[in-house]
Order: C-alpha cells, then structure tokens, then sequence
C-alpha cells in the first residue's frame, strides 16, 4: 500500500504507512527532518511539500513558514537531509505558495514571486541558485510532471504560464512593457470572464492550481468556483464551473489517477471528487470536523490532513463511463489517525506503487514550440486557431 510524506505546525516531517489490515503507521523520520533552527523565533511549520523519484532515489524537500528550505533523501524511515538554504528576498508576511522536485532541481516559489531553481548535486555547505521574480500576491504555483513550463495565480493575478528555463533569463530592464504585455517568459496568460449580471467587473482571486497535462490547467477560486482551461484553444476557461462550494473558497484541487477526475476542498470541512467533464460533484467525503488543509493522490487511495489534527485516507470510485450517470460507488473514509502536533500539508512519496497515469501520445516539444504567445492586447484569442493534437487527457 502507498506511503505518504507529511510535515506539522512543528516544522517536523514524518512518514504515514496505510495499511487495511492494521491501523495506519506514523514515523518519525529523525531529528533530520525538523525545521532549521532560527535563534529568537517559534518553531516552523511545513508550508510546502514536495516528493519526487529521481534515479532510484526519493528526494523530498520542504519549504518553511520563516522562509527556509530544506532539501533530504529519503530512505526506509529515516530522512538525510542534504542541505538546506533560505529565501533571502522574503519577509515575514510572506510565505511559500509552491514547491516542486524534478531531474532539474528544486523549484520553490514565494507569496511575493520570489522563484527560485536549486540543483539536487548543489554543495552541502552553499547551494548554488538560480533566482527569477514573479509578479507578487500569489497564492499558488505549481510545476506539471515536465517540468519545461509552471504556472501560478493569486489575488487580482490571473492564470499564467511561462517557460521554465525563459524565466531565469535575465530581461531586459530597460525596455518598457505594455500594459499587460506578456513577460519575457511567460507564454500563456488567462483572461478574465465577463462581467456579472449588474455589469460589475469580476474579481480575481485564484486560490488553487493544478495540471491535468502540462496544456490543461484547474483553477480553484475564492469565490467557490472551478476553472478549467486549454491553453491550446482559448485564454477564457472552456469550462467555469460558478459555486462548486457554494459560499466558501476552494483552497485544494488535485487531479486524479482516473480519467476526468479530480478532488477538491474548501475552506469549511468539504472534500468531494467531481467529474471534469461536466462539473458534477460525484461524491463528497462525509466525517470532516475541520477544513483540509492538504490532498496527496496515489494510484488506489487519497489522503488528506485537516485542522482538527487527523490523517484521513479516504477510498475512490472512477467516474461513470457517460457523463451525468451516477457512479456505481462512492469513495468513503477508510480510518484515519489523530496527531498531537497540527498537520500541514501531504504527498504520495511515488515509491510504494507504480503510478497508473495515462501517458500523453505526442512530442511535448513539438506542442510547446508550436504555441504563439498570446497578449492581453490580442483581439481574436477566442478565435485561435482550432488545429490541434491528439494528445490524450487524464
């Protein structure tokens, strides 16, 4: 069964086993993996998580509340922290809003657009780091299984894309930008939907990101509601899916191992799956006292962790084959284990099942150079063009 990598209010990192057969084993993964002490201030927390196979090895790295960060292999139940560095370009009102592992480095990404690319064989002592600016108030970033492009949005910053190796490329400062031009390395950018009913301007307040491929983006909003786009067809979302938590933010959304699925949280005690075809909830989790802070997705199971200090390891049920036909099960809560100190945040470590993802048929290259950068300013982005390829979606 699937092993989960989770960290606390306390800066610790543990490991959570899932088994149906017994209760479901925490460790302690050693001194190691607790936050980088800072003289004069409380302990950190986890803010960000990530885990990720790189040549047979796990690594995990981790990004705390007071801007550190912290890079560890990890091995049976034991972590071995490489070495650890901090965002000097933050301050304390800032936070970490993303972090990611690939063959490339570890990417983190700050509330106020600090971006920063650090190798996995960085020396122990003084990592060395690549740094870019993002725009500020961010509220997520994500990078997708090919780490080429990212993206991210936060309040009043739309849905964007940009080229990962263009964004550590220094620009020139000296030549003056357009309004709402394009970024030297930023390719696709979402624009905003019409105005309401009263004609009164929509805000932007994206809270949650995530990838279904690397050219097919969800967006989870303050408002309650769902986006999802195709940077390929359009910078409006094909499909916006308005009060999908009535009342409340989504402030999780995660893909799913299955077809058209994805699971998602609000700020209240709501978890669902729904259909991406359609928008439909397919099921909620019931037995929720606290919002969930956190979704990790594995191959036969999710796991979640909550502000009332509980893991939850939660069932799935695939979407019905046609969409609007109700789903011949439902995923339930299948136990779940109380912790002392507050969890944070989770993710699958990807080593204790092989992923069953869909893989896509095409050169991403081949998709990503044939892309036009698309500007606030272009008239006819409704009217792009409609050739596409066959490129299979999870």
């Amino acid at each position: 069964m699937p092993r989960f990598v989770t960290g606390d209010s306390l800066g610790n990192i543990k490991a959570v086993d899932f088994n149906q057969k017994s209760t479901p084993t925490i460790h302690d993964l050693g001194s190691s993996a607790s936050a980088p002490k800072r003289d004069g201030h409380n302990p950190s927390f986890v803010a960000q998580l990530a885990a990720k196979r790189v040549d047979g090895s796990t690594w995990v790295a981790a990004g705390y509340s007071d801007g550190a960060a912290a890079l560890f292999t990890l091995q049976e139940n034991s972590l071995i922290k490489k070495y650890e560095w901090s965002e000097p370009r933050t301050k304390l009102k800032h936070s970490y809003v993303g972090i990611s592992v690939s063959p490339q480095g570890i990417f983190t990404c700050t509330s106020n657009g600090s971006l920063r690319r650090t190798p996995l064989d960085a020396s122990e002592a003084s990592p060395e780091s690549y740094s870019a600016s993002l725009p500020t108030r961010l509220a997520a970033w994500r990078m997708p299984t090919d780490p080429q492009t990212f993206s991210y949005g936060g309040d009043e910053v739309d849905v964007s894309v940009w080229n990962t190796e263009r964004a550590f490329q220094s620009a020139d400062s000296s030549k003056k930008r357009k309004h709402n031009e394009l970024f030297s390395g930023e390719v696709w950018r979402a624009k905003n939907v019409p105005h309401n009913n009263l004609q009164l301007r929509q805000p932007v307040r994206i809270t949650a990101i995530s990838h279904v491929s690397p050219t097919n983006i969800l967006a989870g909003t303050q408002l309650g509601s769902l986006k999802r786009y195709d940077i390929r067809a359009a910078r409006k979302p094909v499909s916006d899916w308005e009060k999908v938590f009535t009342g409340n933010t989504v402030t999780t959304v995660e893909t799913g191992f299955s077809d058209h699925e994805a699971f998602l949280s609000d700020n209240s005690n709501k978890m669902a799956a729904i259909d991406l075809r359609n928008g439909r909830i397919l099921y909620r989790y019931d037995g929720i006292s606290g919002a969930v802070r956190s979704i990790a997705v594995a191959p036969t199971l999710v796991a979640s962790v909550s502000f009332d200090h509980y893991y939850r390891f939660h069932s799935t049920s695939p979407p019905p084959p046609q969409p609007g036909q109700n789903t011949q099960n439902r995923g339930k809560v299948l136990d779940k284990v109380y912790s002392q100190s507050a969890p944070t945040v989770i993710v699958w470590d990807q080593e204790s099942t092989k992923s069953q993802h869909t893989t896509f048929n095409t050169e991403d290259d081949e998709v990503w150079d044939g892309m036009q950068n698309v500007g606030e300013g272009d008239d006819e982005e409704e009217e792009a063009p409609r050739r596409r390829k066959n490129i299979k979606v999870t």
